[in-house]
């Protein structure tokens, strides 16, 4: 299974008519998962998909079952724990704080979409997410980080640096 770097280099960059082309472009894909070098990684996810009777996650030939596991391999834990831990807690209604708060004579309940802190949640998040496409980039698809680091410079960097600021009265 060590062989993915070099299938996604075999497998190239999409074209710039992607949408026309997703039919051809798809066919070549999954000719390249019957070339010796690939069908193992192909026979495992094959294996699982007739096991479980539905296609399972990316990670789950590797034996990674979570999200925390999949943090802790590749050795972003602590990320986790401060991070995805957090907002998933915050976001699944774990955290009742997040969601009410007791005074002395009334509750007080927060709008259900309620942005407060959304700059610093964006900017924590965004941070994570750019981080990872990269690693991700840097491992299967290397001759891009220019063009991506580019664009982050060009279209993307000032948005991220100014996220709206959200205040309730």
């Amino acid at each position: 299974m060590k062989n993915l770097g070099v299938f996604a280099a075999e497998v190239g960059n999409p074209p710039q008519d992607f949408k026309e082309a997703a039919p051809s472009r798809l066919a070549q894909i999954e000719a390249k998962f019957t070339e010796p070098r690939f069908a193992a990684v192909n026979a495992a996810f094959e294996v699982l998909k007739k096991k479980r009777g539905h296609e399972v996650a990316w990670h789950t030939p590797l034996s990674i079952t979570s999200v925390r596991a999949l943090a802790r391999k590749i050795g972003r834990l602590h990320e986790y724990e401060v991070f995805y831990s957090q907002y998933s807690e915050s976001m699944h209604g774990a955290r009742y704080k997040n969601h009410f708060t007791v005074g002395k004579a009334a509750i007080a309940l927060p709008p259900i979409r309620n942005l407060d802190g959304f700059s610093t949640k964006f900017s924590i998040v965004a941070n994570v997410v750019l981080s990872a496409y990269k690693q991700v980039l840097a491992t299967y698809r290397p001759g891009q980080l220019d063009e991506f680091d580019r664009k982050y410079f060009t279209l993307w960097r000032d948005a991220f640096l100014n996220a709206p600021q959200v205040t309730y009265s």
